[in-house]
């Protein structure tokens, strides 16, 4: 298991999402809130995200780098569900600019 894979998973709906604690599939648990919950199968405390076009991602906040749990504290404090999803959506375009920078992509 990579440095990653110990705090994020990424998934779809269609292949499913295997927890991290578990390997269980919970693509069907995952919604909009950006709250932590726990895994129906482990009891995990996990923050779920259903990010559109079927991708799923998977956040356990001990595991995460500090940083990012501190991101998510933030987000959690300071935005809500729909902020949050508007805010990963530019962060998306972010990486796609980025992306295609590094490839030389138009």
């Amino acid at each position: 298991m990579s440095e990653t894979n110990k705090w994020l998973a990424i998934g779809s709906r269609e292949e499913g999402l295997q927890c991290l604690g578990c390997a269980s599939n919970i693509a069907a648990f995952i919604g909009q809130d950006h709250h932590p919950r726990i895994c129906p199968h482990c009891q995990v405390e996990s923050l779920f995200f259903d990010l559109g076009n079927s991708r799923l991602i998977q956040i356990l906040p001990h595991e995460a780098p500090e940083v990012v749990a501190l991101f998510v504290r933030w987000s959690q404090q300071e935005l809500d569900e729909l902020e949050f999803l508007e805010l990963v959506v530019h962060l998306e375009l972010i990486a796609e600019q980025l992306d295609s920078f590094n490839t030389g992509e138009d």
